[in-house]
């Protein structure tokens, strides 16, 4: 990313400052200690990003703050303007030639529009800045704080977040398992047992006898028993009718009797009452009389014999048709109170039935769904372990890493043929696998070649910062080749002062170099290195004035 120009007002020491910036060459800055020199950098990186290198904070209370970058080889392509005022910020851009400011929806949204035209905040800042207080950043961390440092200038510091997520995923996953698959047991248990219900329920129906109409039943009971008080009502009428039989032929006995009295006091001849003899003709007359009326009774007699008979013929049968009656209304009764019975115990066997059959509609549904569940589970599951394995450390990022390693080792190398004493080399160790199990978490970094063979910490002050130049730059090299884009506005803070004659000569000979197709900006106060650099550009600042 080429910064072409800088406007600064309100910002740290500036008021008012316009800074040109060629396309190309070595850019010198010098001045007093808090003169406003750092500061440039700080802006670019305040207005794009709207955070500073130093986390300082770059605006006064109560004034304006305003930066504005343009971007771009001349004539330049966009320009970018950051604003605060008060408690306000306010970030917008546009194309520099016949363009018009964009409009945001808000502060968020017109970042998220800047990084996709920028880029990574993180990346720029190891790729294109370089200060005396970063220097030995990188030759000086621990292997543990080397490794998240390329890590993170390479990008791979998302595969911890996206390893965090997964094994987060990974073990609520796990747990949904776990759960599932007890929930599988517990509703084959269910289901088992339902089904046992089940077929002691149908079992039980089996069991039960034929179903009676019990409606009819009662129907055909009810016509019985009217019939047997019919034939009860006849009984009682055909009892009647004997004792009126039976009445009459004892009056006919008795008719019987006084007939035969008076026509044996007839046959004496004598009258019973006045004592006189009676005539022949009385006489003659009465026992005709008396034949008539035994002729009479005994056909009184036989009829009622007859009339008794046949009646007591129909009683007979009435009292048999009764007694059957009887039975078969007993009989029906039983058997009406029987099928009640029956019908409720069917009712509790078809309840209990009904409930054992939807209990295993239930569960067998429950258990399909958990099993369902259970397996789309275990799948997540195993693609999460999957993923956990290609996000961890024995994962895509250990091939990403080791070719980067290569690549940054080679470069370290080429840089410093160029700038240390002959034989100084470096050696990248990535990580490597433990004797006990796992992979050791670390990026090694071995000096040769300085030191008398103890390493970084044992070299000069003048070695050790031509070690911080040529793994900086190497760095630099990494990330650009890692997020794409051709070099930009390189920043150099102070880095080269700690130099000796010979280390400047060699490092403003690959700083000329290296500004042959980008800007190289080098802040400085060593005036031995202002005559060696041979700079296109001389800015002195003072008192936040250029």
């Amino acid at each position: 990313m080429h910064v072409a120009k800088l406007e600064l007002s309100g910002f740290t020491v500036h008021d008012n400052t316009v800074v040109e910036l060629p396309a190309s060459g070595v850019v010198l800055v010098t001045g007093a200690n808090g003169s406003g020199k750092s500061s440039l950098m700080e802006a670019v990186s305040w207005a794009l990003w709207g955070k500073t290198l130093r986390g300082a904070i770059p605006y006064r209370a109560g004034q304006e703050c305003r930066v504005q970058v343009a971007l771009g080889k001349v004539p330049p392509d966009w320009l970018v303007e950051r604003r605060r005022v008060g408690d306000r910020a306010f970030l917008r851009r546009m194309p520099a030639v016949g363009g018009e400011w964009t409009a945001h929806a808000n502060a968020t949204k017109a970042q998220e529009d800047l990084d996709s035209l920028v880029g990574s905040w993180d990346v720029w800042r190891r790729s294109s800045v370089f200060s005396s207080a970063d220097a030995a950043h990188f030759s000086m961390a621990t292997d543990g704080e080397r490794k998240r440092l390329l890590e993170a200038l390479l990008g791979l510091d998302r595969f911890d977040v996206a390893l965090e997520a997964c094994r987060k995923d990974l073990r609520s996953s796990s747990s949904t398992a776990l759960l599932l698959a007890g929930d599988v047991q517990v509703f084959k248990a269910k289901l088992e047992g339902a089904a046992t219900r089940l077929t002691d329920a149908m079992a039980a129906m089996g069991r039960l006898p034929v179903e009676v109409d019990v409606v009819e039943a009662e129907r055909k009971l009810a016509s019985i028993q009217a019939m047997a008080v019919e034939g009860r009502k006849d009984i009682a009428l055909l009892r009647h009718e004997l004792q009126e039989l039976s009445a009459r032929g004892g009056g006919l006995a008795a008719d019987e009797r006084q007939m035969a009295q008076r026509l044996q006091a007839l046959r004496v001849e004598v009258c019973p009452t006045c004592g006189q003899q009676i005539p022949g003709e009385k006489l003659a007359v009465a026992e005709r009389d008396y034949a008539v009326a035994v002729g009479n009774l005994a056909a009184a007699r036989k009829l009622y014999a007859d009339t008794s008979a046949r009646v007591n013929l129909d009683l007979s049968e009435l009292e048999a048709e009764d007694a059957v009656l009887r039975h078969q209304a007993a009989e029906l009764q039983a058997s009406v109170h029987r099928a009640v019975q029956d019908q409720a115990q069917r009712a509790s066997a078809e309840k209990v039935l009904g409930a054992a059959r939807r209990d295993v509609s239930t569960f067998t549904s429950a258990l399909a769904d958990r099993e369902r569940r259970l397996q789309e589970s275990q799948v997540h599951t195993a693609t999460l372990e999957a993923c956990e394995v290609v996000l961890g450390l024995k994962g895509v990022r250990a091939q990403v890493l080791g070719k980067a390693l290569s690549g940054l080792e080679q470069a370290a190398n080429a840089w410093l043929s160029r700038i240390a004493a002959p034989g100084v080399s470096v050696r990248l160790r990535p990580y490597t696998e433990k004797k006990t199990g796992g992979v050791s978490d670390s990026l090694g970094l071995e000096i040769e070649g300085v030191g008398g063979g103890l390493g970084y910490r044992a070299a000069s002050g003048g070695e050790r910062r031509r070690l911080d130049i040529a793994l900086m730059l190497a760095l630099a090299d990494v990330a650009v080749a890692a997020h794409g884009g051709g070099g930009g506005t390189l920043w150099l803070d102070e880095v080269m002062d700690a130099l000796d004659v010979e280390g400047m000569e060699a490092v403003s000979e690959v700083l000329s170099d290296l500004a042959r197709d980008r800007a190289v900006v080098v802040v400085s106060h060593s005036d031995a290195l202002a005559t060696r650099l041979r700079p296109v550009v001389r800015l002195h600042v003072a008192d936040g004035r250029i």
